[in-house]
């Protein structure tokens, strides 16, 4: 009984575990326009030095008007764009739920 209960404790222990670094690790919807350089960084395809390109453009140009316009933003690409699409949107647009 014992022996049981150790392995049960355990088995839910694990997994609690297993999902609090789950949710830890996905990114969640940003709004391009109002994300920090810290959250766009946890973003596939998104390196510091993106992260602070974007940010820096958003600064001196005002709000992006649409994703596409992230391709004005030194150092992003087409690959990346179509990459971090589905974890960022435009502030009146609906975000789109992440898989799990």
């Amino acid at each position: 009984m014992k022996k049981m209960l150790i392995t049960a404790f355990l088995f839910v222990m694990a997994a609690g575990i297993s999902l609090s670094i789950g949710s830890c690790t996905k990114p969640q919807n940003l709004d391009i326009n109002s994300a920090s350089m810290e959250e766009l960084n946890k973003v596939p395809m998104v390196d510091e030095q993106l992260a602070e390109n974007i940010v820096a453009y958003r600064d001196a140009n005002g709000p992006f008007a649409s994703l596409e316009e992230l391709l004005n933003v030194k150092g992003m690409d087409e690959e990346k764009l179509k990459e971090i699409k589905p974890f960022v949107f435009i502030g009146w647009e609906p975000p789109v739920e992440l898989p799990q």
